[in-house]
């Protein structure tokens, strides 16, 4: 098989030469066409939850709602660092995780009203 695609090369040099030219110009072209849109993303992950409770002081919120979320975020896998900020509206806590390629966490961790 492959001493018939030398020899087929050998006796058909001009098509061989214009078909290497082809595919030349075909990659030039590929390199010079194709978008490139998107630089990938190497920071870790973060995923910000925001609490609002109306009507509530801020303790109510740390107490009842911050608390008991930061707990269950410290328990998930992979998190390098979980910190909580209370202010007189709303409270949020951030999470970071180590990039892993796993799954995504699922849409409902990145925000959470308690309304």
């Amino acid at each position: 098989m492959i001493a018939r695609i030398i020899e087929f090369s050998a006796r058909n040099t001009l098509l061989i030469v214009l078909f290497m030219i082809a595919i030349i110009g075909a990659g030039f072209w590929a390199v010079y066409n194709t978008p490139l849109d998107a630089i990938p993303d190497l920071s870790d992950i973060q995923v910000i939850v925001s609490t609002d409770w109306e009507d509530r002081s801020p303790n109510i919120i740390e107490d009842q709602v911050t608390y008991p979320i930061v707990t269950q975020l410290l328990s998930a896998p992979k998190v390098k660092a979980v910190r909580a900020t209370r202010a007189v509206w709303p409270a949020s806590c951030r999470r970071a995780s180590r990039r892993s390629s796993g799954p995504t966490p699922p849409a409902w961790v990145g925000h959470w009203n308690t309304r």
